[in-house]
């Protein structure tokens, strides 16, 4: 709650882009401290393991004696861990995928990733950036419907609005 009203602060007083890196890189912080207490509180029940404990050269008994942490609070903990890592796994094949598209829609304009705008048929408006992760090349990808729908003047502001995600790296920041 403290980093959600911290973020939030951030996003107030700092100018876009500070806030921006402010607030990913407290996510990031906050993701490790976390997966790290939560293996501390777990680690005193794989201990009790006979095949772990023996990789660690512990004596089960012992580990169970002097361990400070309740053994349902290990559970918890464990289940957590097991719950963030499918998650992680699932997150990370999304990202996959979504790698994979944007590695095909480069393919499709020829490798003109830069600064391309991408016209598909679509029935829902729509209006988004594709971009590589580190890098400011990229492009813009519309659908026909949103173009009906648009004068000149609101086209051209959806394309600078969206080229500014390119530009400014936001993809980074999305993956983070």
């Amino acid at each position: 709650m403290i980093v959600a009203a911290l973020s939030r602060l951030a996003s107030r007083r700092l100018w876009p882009r500070a806030a921006a890196w402010a607030i990913a890189s407290a996510a990031v912080a906050l993701a490790g401290a976390t997966i790290g207490a939560l293996v501390l509180l777990a680690c005193p029940l794989p201990a009790q393991v006979p095949f772990v404990a023996e990789l660690g050269r512990w004596r089960p008994g012992t580990v169970a004696s002097h361990s400070p942490t309740p053994v349902w609070v290990s559970l918890v903990a464990l289940a957590l861990l097991l719950l963030i890592a499918w998650r992680a796994v699932r997150e990370l094949k999304a990202l996959a995928a979504e790698r994979l598209d944007a590695a095909q829609l480069r393919r499709a304009i020829g490798g003109r990733f830069n600064d391309a705008v991408v016209i598909v048929d679509d029935p829902v408006p729509a209006a988004y950036a594709v971009g590589g992760i580190l890098t400011r090349r990229g492009a813009v990808v519309i659908t026909a419907s949103l173009l009906q729908v648009l004068d000149a003047d609101e086209r051209a502001a959806v394309i600078a609005h969206e080229r500014a995600h390119v530009r400014q790296c936001h993809s980074m920041f999305i993956t983070t």
